[in-house]
């Protein structure tokens, strides 16, 4: 028996409408339906995946019909498992970071390294593995969540646009050009917690905490003394500077609901404070002094996540202009 290729490929965490579509995402990586084959190495690696996971979404259709919930089982040839292929042996720096954050939004559940292809007729079609990186149970059990209370056929995704592409392009050439410059660290080390992020589970209010500790990362400096500017004043305005001069359609007023006093200052105060309640162990005070956050609780990590996603994408492609903001 004789290798004929070898290669890897990334599990994607998402449900993608896609049938025998190669799409060249980058020189080299192909975003693809996966085949018979890796969906027995995927499941034979990720147990979770297999006869343990009940209404498994990238194998079931989940259907709404009076109030209750039925599951369709697909047929294999219909399963929705999505994957990256691409030569060599490891994930290129910056990658799996430009996916998430670029208008791609790929979430990504696992790499496997060094597949194997045989060109055994007896055989044909196998495939091994060396190891894979999982990233993360939460992440999928998220993706099941939210499959439980929406239609299936709304959630499905197309196969994503040209637009989107050059986007995840242009992205991923910034980060790798910001690779090995140390006054740019924080800039990259914002980008992979953001992926981290994606780890945990949205009912967790760590969340939240994890969110807010990328912007001080990107924003802050600590305070020498008593006399400095506070955390909460720094981030609160920074942000306002940059959403009044760079990022204009940093509009807070879509995820919370108040009235026209409110500001985004107003905003980063009360998450601020929400996230040192979190820190510390607290019970937030929902009734008088977050009340503008549990009137809008559902909206609080989608609004971090835009927030966030923001001045990551910001620093990425300005990352001089964000570097020296955050020195101020």
């Amino acid at each position: 028996m004789e290798i004929s290729r070898v290669y890897s490929f990334i599990l994607i965490n998402e449900l993608l409408d896609l049938d025998k579509e190669l799409i060249s995402i980058y020189p080299g990586f192909v975003l693809r339906k996966a085949s018979k084959d890796h969906i027995g190495l995927i499941k034979r690696s990720i147990r979770y995946l297999s006869s343990g996971f009940d209404h498994n979404p990238f194998e079931n259709n989940t259907a709404l019909s009076k109030g209750r919930y039925s599951y369709e089982k697909l047929k294999p040839s219909s399963f929705r498992y999505s994957i990256i292929e691409f030569n060599g042996f490891l994930t290129p720096p910056g990658f799996i970071e430009a996916l998430i954050l670029s208008n791609l939004r790929l979430n990504c559940l696992a790499t496997f390294f060094n597949i194997f292809d045989t060109d055994d007729p007896e055989d044909e079609g196998t495939l091994g593995f060396q190891h894979y990186e999982s990233r993360g149970f939460n992440l999928l059990i998220d993706t099941y969540q939210n499959l439980s209370s929406k239609i299936t056929a709304k959630y499905l995704r197309k196969p994503p646009k040209q637009h989107e592409i050059k986007d995840f392009q242009g992205v991923y050439e910034s980060l790798k050009n910001l690779q090995g410059k140390a006054e740019f660290n924080v800039i990259i080390k914002s980008a992979e917690d953001f992926v981290k992020i994606k780890d945990i589970s949205v009912d967790s209010p760590f969340r939240t905490l994890s969110y807010i500790s990328i912007l001080e990362l990107l924003l802050t400096v600590a305070p020498k003394n008593s006399n400095d500017t506070s955390i909460t004043k720094q981030l609160s305005k920074k942000i306002k500077f940059l959403a009044t001069n760079y990022i204009k359609d940093l509009d807070f007023t879509e995820y919370f609901l108040g009235p026209d006093t409110n500001t985004i200052e107003t905003i980063m105060k009360k998450l601020y404070e929400y996230r040192s309640d979190i820190a510390h162990g607290n019970f937030p005070d929902f009734n008088k002094d977050l009340k503008i956050i549990s009137d809008n609780l559902e909206n609080v990590l989608p609004f971090l996540d835009f927030l966030v996603r923001k001045l990551i994408r910001f620093g990425i492609f300005y990352p001089s202009i964000l570097i020296g903001l955050k020195e101020i």
